[in-house]
């Protein structure tokens, strides 16, 4: 007998995918900090994708995707303007514990993400897939720049065009799990420039910033799905080793001392785990929204009796 999995309600359901958009949202505030990893964690990634890549397609579901994509970027943006100051604070006067405590919630990912990718075994794509893209991202955090750049505050047509590209590449990669937003601005030297945008809700630098990631968002969009689809298992060892590589640029320069900051931030690295072992547990989380791709079905032998031996 089946058993009927109690749903929530439209309006607290939606309550949640907001929740889930906070947590992506902060996420992207936080250079080495994916928030396709996030998304992951918290149950929506899968649906993100496909309501990302259909966007423009007619689809029975079509409201249903949009509604659910509006509550997920109203979450984002709330969390990007409520926390990006804590976050800053947290960062500034207890560094090392911030760092270690998101450490932890991504390596904490790493189970998740290797249960969703359906295999046990990598063959030699998915083993050269993970070394490539891990391998990429070290790069990046070696190359990470010292300074953000200058801040633009005051928009010239050259500074839109280049904020408009900076937000197509920063904010597309942002639904590709180990991959950093915040840490594709720090590179690109724009950093600084939407940290005090946000603070300050500098509206002609958001928009133009914005703009140019809802494209982005919704070009990469299809792509992702179709390498979700057609090489899964690949796929998500590519995005593996991406957030493989994210540690090495999230791990502090300064390394851990045995001290009583040092028990803290190895405390805060537990708890970032515990927390991601959590979110990908429980139910409705990641195993249950961003299922495995499917074994293919086993045909049925259907034995033919020999002639005559009918008895």
């Amino acid at each position: 007998m089946k058993t009927s999995q109690t749903r929530p309600s439209g309006s607290l359901s939606g309550l949640i995918q907001v929740l889930q958009g906070m947590a992506i949202g902060v996420a992207n505030v936080i250079p080495g900090v994916s928030g396709g990893t996030i998304a992951v964690l918290v149950g929506v990634y899968d649906r993100l994708i496909e309501a990302l890549a259909d966007f423009f397609s007619r689809t029975p579901r079509w409201f249903a995707s949009l509604f659910f994509l509006l509550r997920i970027a109203m979450g984002a943006v709330i969390g990007i303007v409520v926390f990006v100051r804590a976050v800053n604070y947290a960062f500034a006067h207890h560094e090392l514990t911030a760092t270690l405590f998101f450490v932890g919630l991504v390596l904490g990912s790493v189970p998740v993400l290797f249960s969703l990718s359906g295999s046990r075994r990598p063959g030699k794509a998915a083993a050269a897939a993970f070394v490539f893209t891990a391998l990429v991202v070290i790069a990046m955090g070696i190359m990470q720049p010292e300074q953000s750049g200058r801040i633009i505050t005051r928009l010239t047509p050259l500074d839109s065009l280049l904020l408009f590209i900076t937000g197509l590449f920063s904010l597309a990669t942002m639904i590709i799990p180990g991959v950093s937003a915040a840490f594709i601005l720090l590179v690109m030297g724009y950093y600084d420039t939407l940290r005090l945008a946000v603070e300050q809700l500098n509206i002609p630098v958001l928009m133009v910033f914005f703009l140019g990631g809802v494209i982005g968002l919704l070009s990469v969009s299809k792509f992702i799905r179709f390498l979700l689809h057609r090489y899964h298992h690949v796929t998500y060892f590519a995005i593996l080793g991406l957030v493989f590589g994210s540690v090495f640029t999230l791990w502090p320069r300064q390394g851990i001392s045995f001290d009583a900051a040092g028990a803290a931030g190895l405390f805060s690295l537990l708890a970032g785990g515990a927390v991601a072992v959590v979110l990908g547990k429980r139910p409705g989380g990641p195993r249950d929204g961003l299922a495995a791709s499917p074994e293919p079905e086993q045909p049925v032998r259907q034995e033919n009796p020999a002639p005559g031996n009918d008895a």
